[in-house]
């Protein structure tokens, strides 16, 4: 869900053996081809993971169902996604040539993948038989995890699926790059677990452990020594894997943080302390400044300019690798246009009934933007369980509810609008970071929400959800003003 920055793309580029394969424009490339049976849809999503942020591109179908685009990549090769059913999720090399084929009835099954060459069609076939055979059970331990449940039962949950799937990886062909599978569930299962407050009091392990073994993760773990796996600090693995990338991010976060609450009138705020903490945990600068400069493209989505000014300023006189520095100099110049009292950026979006509705539309109004997606579980739950009290509450108040949908396409919107019962204005933001009005607003995760004044100007960028008592006394202050003008 995250814009993918050319300045970051090269970094690894230096470190990595370049290949003969190169695209018409003398990039290393791969191409995407396919046929879609019953096909109902206009594109294919897919996201190229990268160092800061992935936009969602697409891939045209036609009438026949047929697709193919060649899409740059990176020189050593990049993890992608394909709205296919779940998320496919699979390793592209410059020079792939890769089909596929489903039936749009049933996506997820009827998925096939291939290549011409021998090795790499055996590599897609395993990661294809993970997705078909393990995304659905993840997804269901994502869903029906409960704090309520002991910290033993969610963990033996997912402890019991990632032995499953480690073994099932096992029983393929070994190819090239089956070490960095096997690393790749790992971190994918190690993260659940960091972002869940699970992994400092319990272990990832196989239940039949293999012998003589180079990887950890398939060791017995009195062999671990005095480290876990994941304590091992690998710049290789960072280069190559997302999964390790986004590991890193919750681990820091929250792996080393003493106290959890605390009772001080001059306590450091969440984002100073996930920045202290990055700054003494690594060793490498690089995996250090690409942290940082992560914590702080992200930070909008929780914290305030004050927070993210502290943290800014002084990390800017400290990064070493220029491409994060150029990075997070734009990053913060386009910040600041959504500073509380800036103009709110104009926009132009399509309603259900096909018409167009823009901000300046709503002028005179204090306007409460939900950017929301059909596949965004809190943000459903945000829409069934809290936003009708709110709708009931401000009625008969100036107040304008605007619910743009940033994560499907038209069909898929309307489908859930109807499903949802929501009311307001419903505006659609197909491509989500691709589309102006999310880079805009610097919407990078859902659900976010904005508060505009009567007079059009920005009044949180980062507003309190539906739920929220704070939201209340700032409604309740600015449907009390009258109407401001410039």
């Amino acid at each position: 869900m995250k814009h993918g920055l050319l300045t970051a793309a090269l970094l690894v580029a230096i470190n990595l053996p370049a290949q003969e394969t190169t695209s018409s424009s003398g990039k290393a490339s791969a191409l995407i081809r396919g046929q879609v049976k019953n096909n109902r849809d206009t594109s294919l999503g897919y996201r190229i993971y990268g160092y800061l942020r992935d936009p969602q591109e697409s891939i045209a179908i036609d009438r026949k169902g047929r697709f193919s685009k060649e899409i740059p990549i990176r020189p050593g090769g990049q993890e992608m996604t394909l709205a296919v059913g779940y998320n496919l999720f699979i390793f592209i090399q410059p020079g792939d040539t890769i089909d596929l084929s489903w039936d749009g009835k049933d996506a997820g099954p009827s998925l096939s993948v291939s290549s011409p060459k021998a090795e790499r069609d055996t590599e897609l076939k395993t990661q294809l038989f993970l997705y078909q055979q393990f995304q659905p059970r993840y997804r269901d331990i994502i869903v029906s995890y409960s704090r309520k449940l002991p910290d033993s039962v969610n963990f033996n949950k997912i402890d019991h699926l990632y032995n499953d799937e480690i073994t099932a990886l096992l029983t393929r062909p070994r190819t090239t790059h089956t070490n960095k599978f096997i690393e790749d569930v790992y971190y994918q299962y190690a993260t659940f677990l960091a972002d869940h407050f699970l992994l400092t009091g319990h272990d990832l392990s196989l239940e039949h452990p293999y012998e003589g073994t180079d990887l950890p993760f398939l060791a017995r773990q009195d062999q671990w020594h005095a480290l876990r796996p994941y304590q091992a600090e690998s710049e290789e693995t960072f280069r190559t894997s997302h999964w390790y990338r986004e590991f890193l991010l919750e681990y820091i976060k929250f792996g080393f943080t003493p106290f959890m609450t605390w009772d001080s009138k001059d306590a450091i705020h969440y984002l100073q302390n996930d920045y202290y903490n990055g700054m003494r945990s690594f060793r490498s600068r690089e995996i250090r400044d690409w942290f940082v400069t992560r914590l702080i493209m992200d930070a909008p989505d929780f914290f305030s300019f004050d927070e993210i000014d502290t943290v800014y300023r002084d990390f800017i006189t400290k990064v070493t690798f220029r491409p994060y520095a150029d990075t997070l100099r734009q990053f913060y110049a386009g910040l600041q246009k959504l500073r509380s009292g800036n103009p709110a950026p104009a926009f132009v979006l399509q309603n259900e009934k096909g018409g167009n509705v823009s901000l300046a539309d709503l002028r005179g109004h204090v306007v409460y933007i939900d950017f929301w997606g059909n596949d965004c579980a809190p943000c459903i739950d945000d829409i069934k369980n809290h936003v009708p009290a709110l709708h009931e509450r401000y009625k008969d108040k100036n107040i304008v509810f605007v619910n743009i949908c940033v994560d499907s396409d038209e069909k898929t919107w309307k489908e859930g609008l109807e499903k949802l019962h929501l009311e307001g204005v419903n505006l659609v933001a197909e491509g989500w970071t691709n589309n102006k009005v999310c880079n805009d607003y610097q919407v990078r995760g859902i659900p976010h929400y904005i508060l505009i004044d009567a007079a059009g100007r920005i009044v949180d960028s980062n507003a309190p959800r539906p739920w929220q008592n704070e939201l209340f006394p700032l409604l309740d202050t600015l449907v009390e003003k009258q109407p401001a003008y410039q």
